[in-house]
């Protein structure tokens, strides 16, 4: 008997996703945001809608992100759902939704170092962050805790220096296609030989906007593994220039750093147009391929960018995780990471 499957998101990925999946399997609806919610904060977003009316899938727009709405509840309550694949909503499904779900709501998610060592926010932006060369995650069944659910299958990806935010979750999405495939051509047995999750679980932090601050003091590594984890369709790092905020969205490591005189970090040593700005780093320099600001500048060689700390910053990111889930411990990977900044203050 054909199964109602539904899919819960609202990001290019989900599109991406319902994209793969259309060819072998009839998707019953899509539940998405409605364009009244406010959707500013959700990178990534994407109205789905020319996508799944190409495909006569049925939209079901809903009010809430976090799906208390009495009237998102009514209006899913009210159709037979049989699986739900959540991909692209960050934001925990309630337990209504999830006993109302009569075979099982299922969702991806992993990290540097996998589903339960790695759950929480923003595991892929971490991942280049952290300079990770493998992703691992798994598509699992949901539960009314952060990531907690029971593993169906496993797989991984590699990280390569010309990856960035886009292109791991291409993927990310092109593995996911194929794991939830395997799944929905027989779920009952996936579910059987789903695993309890084992071993102590750490979380990655929520970040935020102003959390992509650059610290031309970092070394040329990091602060390109900041730029690629924050570039589009993410908010981006940022730095100031004459108190004006420029966003950067692709930048290089210079190889031939030993042939510039030593400037100290965020010297602006040449200027050769939007395309080509040479910034100097703790340790040599980078440029600048690509940026955005509201208003002409003319930058100046000679001028600086202005540094944020990375530590100050990354302290704050940590501080706020604690204060929200005091029990809930940061990844061991970030942690060593945190306390490699604090030992070179």
């Amino acid at each position: 008997m054909e199964k109602n499957i539904y899919v819960l998101g609202t990001t290019i990925e989900t599109g991406n996703l319902i994209q793969g999946l259309t060819s072998k399997f009839t998707i019953s609806g899509v539940f998405t945001l409605n364009s009244t919610t406010n959707i500013n904060s959700i990178s990534g977003y994407s109205k789905l809608n020319d996508l799944l009316n190409r495909h006569n899938i049925p939209i079901y727009e809903l009010e809430s992100y976090t799906l208390k709405s009495d009237n998102d509840s009514k209006l899913i309550t009210e159709l037979k759902i049989d699986i739900l694949i959540v991909y692209g909503w960050q934001r925990l499904i309630p337990a209504w939704l999830l006993k109302h779900v009569s075979i099982a709501t299922i969702g991806v998610h992993g990290s540097p170092d996998g589903i339960t060592a790695g759950r929480g926010r923003s595991p892929q932006n971490w991942a280049l962050i952290l300079g990770a060369k493998k992703f691992y995650f798994s598509l699992f069944q949901l539960s009314e805790g952060i990531d907690s659910g029971n593993v169906i299958i496993s797989a991984s990806y590699s990280i390569v220096a010309k990856d960035d935010i886009c292109t791991v979750y291409r993927k990310l999405t092109k593995i996911s296609i194929k794991l939830i495939s395997n799944f929905l051509s027989d779920p009952i047995v996936y579910l059987k030989t789903s695993k309890i999750q084992k071993g102590k679980a750490y979380y990655y932090p929520k970040r935020i906007p102003t959390d992509g601050a650059i610290d031309w003091r970092a070394n040329s590594e990091s602060i390109n593994n900041l730029v690629r984890a924050l570039t589009r369709p993410y908010p981006g790092a940022f730095t100031f220039y004459r108190h004006q905020k420029i966003y950067i969205w692709k930048i290089e490591k210079a190889l031939e750093s030993n042939s510039r005189i030593k400037q100290n970090p965020g010297v602006i040593i040449s200027n050769n147009g939007r395309s080509d700005i040479c910034v100097s780093t703790n340790d040599g320099y980078i440029k600048i391929l690509e940026y955005d600001c509201d208003s002409p500048l003319d930058i100046q060689e000679g001028d600086s960018f202005i540094s944020h700390s990375e530590r100050e910053i990354l302290g704050v990111i940590i501080q706020r995780h604690y204060q929200t889930y005091p029990d809930f411990p940061i990844s061991p990977r970030l942690s060593s990471y945190w306390e490699s900044l604090n030992a070179g203050r």
